[in-house]
């Protein structure tokens, strides 16, 4: 997580965890950050999966479990070993695989990989260097003790000099490494602060011994210039076996050094990046959820991916992506705070979604985050539900007067600028096919039961209510514009129901005895994304989980776990 800003603590929600032995280890190092008790960089951070089975040879069933976590990944190689003891819970050699280029399948079993072309900072940053910049530097001599550290690295693995080393000077060889360890690094792993152990905060050595969290350093120490958090900043590089640490001379004096993102690049990495074949190597690298015996290729993002909004870190709901069939899937956003209404923009690069009442746009990457400020907004309780044009130009959105959220529907350009007043009273706004008119739901005045549908031209003429259709909220069209998706209480509880565009020909879908909501058309059409409540139990009250089902209502398939908090799905639109 380089580039923190000066004297901030980064915003990371508590993980849930898919094993008590995770827990403990998290606890230990990064409650005390969460809580506040201790001010440092973290060593976890956030999850970024849930439990996953990956292969391990050794492992009951050929597998493991493994959750990844943004700084590393946590894993059980033999459930059935001591769970006292400090290497029950191990990480793997994260960095080293990515460097090398291989997948650690075994104890001592690997498949071979081409090096990671992941860079440090930004996913977007195309001018600081990979984890393959580093591939030819694994046998560089080590540094003397005392000599002063001004050796960069930039992209190509092309090894120049610094004329200021910043005090940063070789601690001397670690034994059994062939390196050196760079001073700031040193002074880290060796200092002490509040760890969480067996239910009390104790202050003793962080890591002990030192290298039990990073493994033993695999390169030496190098600057470089890189892009994080949207600027280019200058940062000291040194990878271990299991993680890369980063000295960034301006942060705040805590959050000089920083755990690399670790974790998350090496997740990215194995699961949505393209390999290329070995000859005679049959890859065996199933994702979440899949056979550990299937030969099934490293995931590529489809075309056709979901967005929702999901509370499965045990805090507030962030926008999560995945594949149809529910496997795959990723947490885009990480703020602190609610992220809800995620929407794909037509040419499925970008999503909107809101956060605290603003409306954001975000890479499908994770990169070029940027908040919209529409005019008016001083005036506003909060702007919610945007929703892309068809040509990607502009975004519908709802915009709340007051804290119950009596609402007006807005249109502002996709860069935040030219907003407007379309139609007073509504909510929830789709856009036609045609990118010509909006339908909505009113609602002002009536609770959510009496709301009703209209559709209104983009200029704010033209307003027809929808009168065939009867009660409805949550209203969106379909791809080919001849019918709409719309959510009413008629029947009991919210239930799914499509009419034609007109509202005539009222079909309910789903059968009311939950609350099934936010329906989304898929792509071509043929099948509908909504999110439901029919699961919850007394052990999980509270749960919601999306489901997709055929147009008709047929084939309806629970796709995210039953017991999780997901929501809104977001289906892209062809164009």
């Amino acid at each position: 997580m380089v580039g923190t800003p000066r004297g901030a603590r980064a915003a990371v929600e508590r993980p849930t965890f898919a094993d008590a032995a995770f827990e403990r280890v998290w606890e230990r190092y990064d409650r005390p950050v969460l809580v506040g008790s201790a001010f440092r960089s973290w060593t976890w951070a956030g999850g970024v999966t849930g439990a996953v089975q990956e292969p391990f040879r050794e492992g009951p069933g050929g597998r493991h479990l493994v959750q990844y976590f943004d700084k590393s990944r946590m894993e059980i190689n033999d459930p059935g070993g001591d769970k006292s003891s400090p290497v029950f819970v191990t990480q793997g050699l994260l960095a080293s695989d990515m460097i090398i280029g291989r997948v650690q399948v075994g104890v001592n079993s690997f498949e071979p990989r081409r090096p990671a072309a992941i860079p440090f900072g930004d996913a977007d940053d195309t001018v600081g260097p990979t984890y393959a910049s580093f591939s030819r530097l694994l046998t560089a001599p080590a540094r003397a003790r005392g000599e002063a550290i001004t050796a960069s690295l930039d992209r190509a693995g092309t090894v120049g000099t610094v004329a200021d080393s910043r005090g940063v000077v070789s601690v001397g060889d670690v034994p059994g490494s062939g390196h050196s360890i760079a001073s700031p690094f040193c002074d880290y792993l060796r200092a002490a602060g509040p760890v969480y152990d067996g239910g009390n905060e104790v202050t003793e050595p962080l890591y002990n011994p030192t290298f039990y969290v990073t493994g033993l350093p695999i390169t030496e120490a190098y600057w470089t210039r890189l892009k994080a958090a949207g600027a280019t900043k200058t940062v000291l590089i040194q990878c271990f076996e299991r993680r890369c640490l980063t000295f960034t001379p301006d942060n705040a004096p805590e959050w000089r050094v920083e755990q690399g993102n670790t974790g998350l690049q090496y997740y990215r990495w194995r699961y949505q990046t393209p390999v290329e074949p070995t000859p005679g190597v049959t890859p065996t690298r199933p994702g979440p959820g899949a056979s550990p015996s299937a030969a099934t290729p490293t995931y590529r993002p489809s075309n056709n991916r979901i967005a929702f909004q999901s509370a499965r870190d045990g805090g507030s709901p962030k926008v999560v992506l995945m594949e149809p069939d529910g496997s795959n899937q990723l947490r885009l956003t990480g703020g602190e705070g609610e992220e809800l209404d995620p929407a794909w923009s037509p040419d499925r690069t970008k999503l909107a979604f809101t956060h605290q009442g603003y409306l954001y746009t975000i890479g499908a990457d994770g990169t070029g985050i940027q908040r919209l400020d529409p005019a008016g907004r001083f005036q506003s309780s909060g702007d919610r539900q945007p929703v892309w044009s068809p040509d990607g130009k502009q975004l519908a959105f709802t915009r709340c007067r007051d804290g119950i959220c009596n609402s007006d529907v807005w249109v502002v350009n996709a860069d935040g600028t030219g907003a407007r007043f379309v139609a007073g009273d509504g909510s929830e706004p789709s856009w036609s096919p045609d990118g010509k008119r909006l339908l909505f739901a009113s609602s002002i005045g009536v609770d959510l039961a009496k709301r009703t549908l209209s559709t209104i031209n983009i200029g704010g003429t033209g307003l027809a209510p929808l009168t065939a259709a009867g009660p409805g909220r949550m209203p969106t069209w379909s791809p080919d514009g001849t019918q709409i998706a719309f959510v009413s209480q008629r029947d009991g509880k919210g239930a799914v129901y499509t009419a034609k565009a007109d509202g005539s020909g009222v079909k309910r879908l789903t059968n009311a005895a939950a609350d099934d909501y936010a329906p989304s058309w898929s792509p071509d059409g043929k099948r509908i994304a909504f999110a439901s409540t029919r699961d919850r139990t007394a052990a999980a009250p509270n749960a919601v989980a999306i489901y997709i089902m055929n147009a008709d209502g047929s084939n309806q398939t629970r796709i995210t776990d039953a017991a999780g908090s997901h929501a809104m799905p977001a289906w892209a639109r062809e164009v």
